[in-house]
């Protein structure tokens, strides 16, 4: 059998189907390559998926509810986000362990989660003002409400990640604003739409954040398909939006990305004609794109699995 022979095959295998997912590269592109083989969160499909450099569906899972955000740890387990639970599963599709929502206190959503590879989750619970870390076996360990915030079901927190020293930093969408919290979680420092916007970046539900390892921030825009870094002093360094885009991306949203070592960013855009991207931070250049709603939907979550999986722990700063 050969090499497109067994790609049809694995295709089949998980999906059913051959793989239509368009990848583009133009001569005035950076030539790196076929995309990297990546873990995806789909929210209109209220699945994961492994997708493989050729741009075929390797593992698929779904939850009961929008899957947002999903994490490998070093054994191969997923841990992934289903809107009102979270879920540990194997490769093999057997649930390690389940969190859910309480029922008794109305709505309730979640949309991020952040795995560590000790098995601990951490996740934000919109409708209770949570911060919840888990331990290994899907018990809570610790939990905060967040009382700074503003509370509503569905915008409370798009994103939480921990960082390096013990802080968090989370997407407050309903706020408009990105904020670091100490470990008892007391805001030390905001980031807000208003001073991006005087600044010429537009935020419509701010969307992910991560704290890179000079203290800046890389912030993503959500509907008006920015992507913006900005410095301790909260000024604009570095942006791309739309307008730096190719027309044929058709972006419409940025949503969750991941920054390789080598400044290449990998983005999730979500209700655009392009679900997946990677650009050149130095050069702003597209270097590959995916499309194909119909298969995957609108991803809000990329992690590369690179072996970067297998040292999670260094995607916090």
């Amino acid at each position: 059998m050969n090499k497109n022979s067994r790609t049809a095959a694995l295709v089949r295998k998980f999906s059913g189907s051959l793989l239509a997912i368009l990848l583009v590269t133009s001569s005035t592109e950076a030539a790196s390559g076929k995309p990297p083989r990546m873990l995806v969160s789909s929210f209109t499909k209220g699945a994961a998926y492994i997708i493989t450099p050729d741009g075929a569906i390797e593992w698929e899972y779904k939850m009961p509810g929008l899957c947002q955000d999903a994490w490998m740890l070093p054994g191969g387990d997923i841990v992934l986000t289903g809107f009102s639970c979270i879920r540990r599963v194997t490769r093999e599709k057997a649930i390690v362990w389940e969190y859910t929502s309480p029922t008794n206190v109305g709505k309730t959503q979640i949309h991020t989660c952040q795995a560590f590879p000790d098995g601990r989750v951490l996740f934000t619970e919109c409708g209770t003002s949570r911060l919840i870390e888990l331990d290994a076996n899907g018990t809570i360990a610790k939990q905060i409400v967040l009382k700074e915030l503003k509370n509503d079901h569905h915008t409370f927190s798009r994103q939480i990640r921990k960082l390096a020293n013990g802080n968090y930093l989370i997407v407050a969408t309903g706020d408009g604003k990105v904020c670091e919290l100490d470990p008892d979680g007391k805001i030390i420092r905001s980031v807000s739409s208003k001073e991006m916007a005087a600044q010429g970046v537009r935020w419509v539900s701010v969307h992910a954040a991560v704290k890179l390892d000079n203290g800046n921030l890389m912030i993503s825009g959500g509907h008006v398909a920015s992507l913006a870094e900005v410095d301790k002093d909260n000024k604009v360094v570095w942006s791309f939006t739309s307008a730096d885009a190719p027309a044929e991306l058709g972006l419409k949203y940025t949503a969750g990305f991941q920054i390789m070592p080598d400044g290449v960013i990998v983005i999730a855009a979500f209700d655009s004609k392009t679900k997946l991207y990677a650009i050149d931070k130095a050069t702003k250049k597209v270097l590959w794109r995916m499309e194909n709603g119909n298969l995957i939907g609108n991803p809000t979550h990329v992690l590369v699995l690179d072996g970067s999986e297998k040292e999670i722990g260094k995607l916090m700063r």
